[in-house]
């Protein structure tokens, strides 16, 4: 999967503005447009802040990485694909917020 096309789906899945984004960057909304539409390169310090802002790893943005985490509603809903065969989704419903940090940590281990 393209890098601009990755971007988009996280920040997506992040429920994130391209405003929200392209501020954050430095670059502005139309800045940050660019990047995700293929006009523009990402550079390697947008990278590494990109990672922050989404609070993945640099690995989750590069790479087709099949973990993603949404959070909604104190759901965490964890979903991988393997050779595009067939697809695994759980939804977890988080009745302690307080558990909340741990119990991703140990989906984030899952392998």
């Amino acid at each position: 999967m393209d890098i601009s096309i990755r971007l988009k789906n996280i920040r997506e899945n992040k429920n994130l503005s391209q405003e929200y984004v392209g501020n954050a960057l430095g670059i502005g909304q139309s800045g940050y447009n660019k990047i995700e539409n293929q006009k523009r390169e990402v550079t390697v310090k947008e990278l590494m802040k990109l990672a922050e802002i989404f609070d993945i790893s640099i690995d989750s943005i590069l790479k087709d990485n099949p973990y993603d985490f949404k959070l909604e509603d104190n759901s965490a809903e964890y979903r991988t694909r393997k050779d595009k065969g067939y697809e695994i989704s759980i939804t977890i419903k988080i009745t302690d917020p307080a558990k909340e940090g741990e119990i991703l940590e140990l989906i984030k281990n899952l392998k």
